[in-house]
């Protein structure tokens, strides 16, 4: 769903996203924002207020997608040196999808439900892509609170114990076991 063309070459590119209806702040939207080529070049997920902030150079396209909400794609021009600002609005999605049928053949025929098909397919790829792209905006911080216990010969017995606190940047497991 292309909406016309706004001038941009930025560095970067913020704004807010709202509701089309309410205008109400959207959080939790995805923006990407793609290059001539179809790569992506930045990402961003807007905070409680609808506002977002994305680095993005040689952008060509912006595309804003949120669960519930008609995705958005919006064709950029090249003319501005530095940062430009875009407000986006989303329209909801019904609160009810179109029933979508389900019949095991070797051939589908396209119809209407083809398209209702997508459309739910769509839900679900914006909803996969906010948790991907918010863990690698925004990853989780955990502190780990490490035991050790170690058993005197016998088995009856702790020799030695000791409790500390393990909160390195680049923990990805919250808690191992010994043998």
């Amino acid at each position: 769903m292309s909406c016309g063309s706004i001038s941009a070459r930025a560095q970067t590119i913020q704004g807010y996203v709202r509701d089309g209806d309410s205008r109400q702040p959207i959080a939790g939207a995805v923006v990407t924002v793609f290059s001539p080529s179809d790569t992506v070049v930045g990402r961003a997920v807007s905070g409680q207020n609808g506002q977002y902030k994305v680095s993005a150079r040689n952008a060509s396209n912006l595309r804003v997608v949120r669960i519930g909400y008609r995705p958005r794609e919006l064709a950029l021009d090249r003319h501005v040196a530095d940062s430009i600002e875009i407000d986006v609005t989303m329209n909801r999605l019904p609160t009810m999808l179109e029933p979508v049928r389900v019949t095991r053949s070797a051939q589908c025929a396209k119809d209407a439900s083809d398209e209702r098909a997508y459309g739910l397919l769509q839900q679900a790829r914006a909803g996969l892509l906010a948790t991907i792209a918010a863990r690698e905006l925004l990853p989780a911080k955990m502190v780990r609170l490490n035991f050790d216990r170690t058993a005197a010969r016998g088995g009856d017995e702790f020799g030695r114990q000791r409790v500390y606190i393990d909160s390195g940047a680049d923990l990805r497991v919250s808690f191992a076991s010994a043998r």
